[in-house]
């Protein structure tokens, strides 16, 4: 019990400083001098109501550059749906625009409409400048913080009535570097829209006259005028270059509630709880039980007649029964390796994933990283996986070694593609820019080979079980045994350890896509502590069922390991009915990412549930004297 706390205090304090570390810069600055030219890239319009983006460009309703050039993209960014292009917005360095037209652009009825429409979905409009986001500023509700929302809304309604934003004001905020002060650093992008009714091929002769006239869309034909206005500011007092992605990552939850990380320190707390509730009532039932079971089943003298032994053994009752019968193969046994394997491989990425974030690595600076370095991590751990389904599979006296070997490469990650292609498939039908083809070429050139290398080492490697030719017939079994009874009782306590941050976690992704999710050293807290109370359930429960006289515990093992990821995903679907509802285009793509999402959670559940009981079998039945 205290070695327990001593180490989560300890990985408590080593975390400590992640949990509020904002952002660690991995990119070198850009200096400008005065009159400098400083790009402006467009991207992409998001909503959070229909999860479809659209590439700026490729909307009717924007007027097209003079000189378009593409900007090169990452692997993570080609992933995500980035479509980054030049403009003809220009900016340079200390020189303020008063108002600058920037073109007009004829559309008809039905783009009136299709722009109608997108306003009413709440898009918002994504600009870079010197890698930072354009944002809108807000104010927290206790009035003591500001901070950014990236992007800004293509449109508003008012009195029913849709208006575009045709104007922006561009305010670059820049501090002089400490070395050199005739160099300047760019460390706020805000963007404020606004819609204007004015006349077409210039500005309007001033921009905030009283009673100004919107622009509105009313569904007819109409010639859009654009305009935009660029100011400087020195600001030596907010967040340098080093930090100015802060004031980004307080948005969503945190920044509006200005609570900060309280409520999640509480879930911290409360999860730390159910953990040691949990070890009490192993070191209680367990410890106690199986050592004095141990003592009094190795008591027998092995100078005993065997009619006394049998009839020692029958009257003993419970797991030491089964002792001859424990590791039975399961049916199926190559799906079973196959499945373990794939699970070590999505745990060992999302590790790697966690901890680059934590330390900063990968952060928003870095656009497209967290796709791109979790799909190589993820090809790369194909050799782990290739080798724990073959060693697993040959323990189980597995013949078909080849065949396993390509079910544990292709199976996991033939799935996750097809669910990806059919839902690129809706998003292509929708015209959105967010359709991107799945990178089969890494997973057959990469993965599967590395899979095949680890199946080949695995399968050279000694046996790792030892068990019985002649499985012996089970008794009748209680009803918590049964598979619906695996989910509901084995899913509900690790669900409630990772509640409060899925919650924040689903309206980081599907509700507040202005914010950027930041609280990875809370989030690695949660995951140890869910890693912690799943084994530990899982334990208990083999256990529970070793003492019914029932072998069968391999596959129950992976499903209360697993039955977590089952609560997540009905929830989330109840959660986004509830919080999005009605566009079935959103809400068929979230049920479908959320579903490989939970997939791949529910099989890192499921290998922590069977090697952890596997551990604890091969412990408990080792201490056993041999007849």
């Amino acid at each position: 019990m205290r070695s327990l706390l001593a180490m989560l205090l300890s990985i408590w304090a080593l975390l400590l400083p992640l949990t509020t570390a904002f952002y660690i810069p991995a990119i070198s600055p850009n200096y400008y001098h005065t009159a400098d030219p400083i790009p402006l890239q467009v991207n992409k319009l998001t909503s959070s109501k229909t999860q479809l983006p659209y590439a700026y460009y490729d909307l009717p309703f924007y007027p097209k550059p003079r000189n378009p050039h593409r900007v090169s993209l990452n692997l993570g960014e080609v992933l995500r749906g980035d479509k980054i292009m030049g403009s003809d917005y220009e900016l340079r360095m200390g020189e303020d625009v008063d108002c600058k037209w920037l073109g007009d652009v004829e559309i008809s009825a039905d783009q009136a409409r299709r722009a109608e429409e997108m306003v009413r979905e709440e898009y918002v409009i994504e600009w870079i400048v010197d890698n930072l986001p354009g944002a809108t500023s807000y104010i927290t509700e206790d009035r003591t913080k500001k901070y950014y929302g990236a992007g800004f809304r293509m449109g508003s309604f008012v009195d029913g009535r849709a208006r575009l934003n045709n104007h922006v004001t561009i305010v670059l905020k820049w501090r002089a570097a400490a070395m050199d002060p005739s160099k300047r650093l760019i460390v706020a992008f805000e963007v404020y829209p606004k819609s204007i009714a004015g006349p077409p091929g210039t500005c309007p002769p001033v921009l905030e006259a009283p009673g100004l006239p919107p622009f509105e869309l009313t569904g007819d034909p109409a010639l859009i005028t654009y305009t935009y206005s660029v100011y400087w500011r020195e600001d030596n007092e907010g967040p340098g270059w080093d930090d100015r992605w802060s004031m980004y990552m307080l948005g969503g939850v945190e920044g509006a509630s200005g609570s900060g990380s309280v409520v999640h320190w509480v879930s911290v707390v409360n999860s730390c709880g159910i953990v040691v509730l949990l070890t009490v009532m192993i070191a209680m039932i367990l410890i106690r039980t199986l050592k004095r079971d141990i003592s009094s089943y190795n008591a027998v003298p092995d100078s005993e007649s065997l009619e006394a032994e049998t009839e020692t053994e029958t009257e003993s009752a419970g797991w030491k029964l089964v002792r001859g019968d424990v590791f039975r193969p399961p049916r199926h046994p190559g799906a079973f390796a196959a499945l373990i394997g794939s699970g070590v491989q999505i745990a060992a990425a999302s590790a790697g994933v966690l901890v680059l974030s934590a330390l900063g690595v990968l952060n928003p600076s870095y656009r497209g990283g967290f796709l791109g370095v979790a799909l190589l991590l993820f090809v790369s751990a194909g050799f782990m996986s290739g080798y724990v389904s073959a060693r697993i599979y040959t323990a189980f006296n597995g013949q078909r070694v080849l065949r396993n070997a390509l079910v544990t490469a292709c199976a996991v990650p033939g799935i996750g593609v097809l669910v990806l292609g059919g839902l690129n498939l809706v998003v292509w039908a929708e015209g959105s820019s967010g359709a991107v083809g799945v990178v089969v070429g890494t997973w057959v050139c990469v993965c599967v080979p590395l899979v095949l290398a680890g199946a080949w080492v695995g399968n050279r490697q000694p046996a790792i079980i030892q068990h019985s030719p002649k499985p012996k017939q089970i008794a009748p079994q209680p009803w918590w045994t049964r598979w619906w009874a695996c989910v509901l009782l084995g899913g509900a306590i690790p669900f409630a350890v990772v509640f409060v941050e899925l919650m924040y976690i689903l309206r980081t992704l599907w509700v507040d896509q202005t914010g950027y999710y930041y609280l990875y050293g809370f989030l690695i807290l949660i995951a140890l502590i869910l890693a912690l109370t799943i084994l530990e359930i899982s334990i208990i429960y083999t256990y529970l069922l070793l003492s019914a006289q029932n072998p069968n515990w391999w596959w129950r093992a992976f499903v209360i390991g697993a039955s977590p990821a089952i609560w997540v995903f009905v929830y989330s679907v109840v959660w986004h009915g509830r919080v999005r509802g009605g566009e079935w285009v959103g809400g068929l793509l979230f049920v479908g990412y959320m579903g490989v999402g939970c997939g791949a959670f529910g099989l890192v559940g499921g290998m922590g549930g069977v090697l952890g009981s596997w551990v604890f079998v091969r412990r408990i039945y080792g201490a056993i004297k041999a007849d």
